[in-house]
């Protein structure tokens, strides 16, 4: 029975830290900073599950995140994640494509620092995509620095720029050395 003890809260920490990279996929479309681990189903009989405040079960209440990738490697002593090959994040209309996507979280409260993502990095939301070689999500300015060869696209048109910085909660483009492709309907 202490056996069993010992060992339960090395595998907490790991489905937490697990929920926080899915939470991740949140952050990068645009959703709120702050959610809590998503719910989960685990093995210790008598864990209890902490209680949340009504923004948090508000934000519990949204679609979950999907993330698919060939392999994910969490390491926990260094606060990262790593999703590598065909790497699908799908959340609330919102499908974000990549070859590699790393996470890093913060040691002390499990939120996202930073995502970067590299190779055929893709954004797809309603009509509007936006598409680079690599990305750079930072959470605490909740932006997305698109870069190398960034484009969006929607319905006919072209935007094109050395550096595309999105602002997900307020849907806000910034394009440098920007060039508009528009087609008259």
């Amino acid at each position: 029975m202490l056996k069993r003890k010992l060992q339960e809260p090395r595998r907490l920490p790991v489905l937490l830290i697990l929920t926080r990279l899915c939470l991740a996929a949140f952050i990068f479309v645009g959703l709120p900073l702050f959610p809590p681990a998503l719910p989960l189903v685990f093995a210790a009989d008598d864990y209890k599950r902490p209680e949340i405040s009504q923004q948090e079960s508000e934000t519990q209440s949204k679609k979950p995140v999907v993330i698919t990738a060939k392999t994910m490697d969490a390491d926990n002593l260094s606060h990262k994640a790593l999703f590598v090959g065909d790497v699908v994040a799908k959340s609330d209309g919102v499908t974000v494509y990549a070859d590699r996507m790393e996470v890093f979280y913060s040691e002390e409260t499990g939120q996202i620092i930073r995502i970067d993502y590299e190779g055929g990095v893709k954004m797809i939301k309603n009509k509007r995509a936006i598409v680079s070689d690599r990305a750079t999500y930072y959470g605490d300015e909740e932006k997305i620095d698109f870069r190398g060869d960034p484009r969006i696209l929607e319905g006919d048109n072209l935007v094109t720029g050395s550096v595309i910085f999105y602002y997900p909660s307020k849907d806000r483009l910034v394009v440098k050395d920007s060039r508009v492709y528009m087609h008259s309907k």
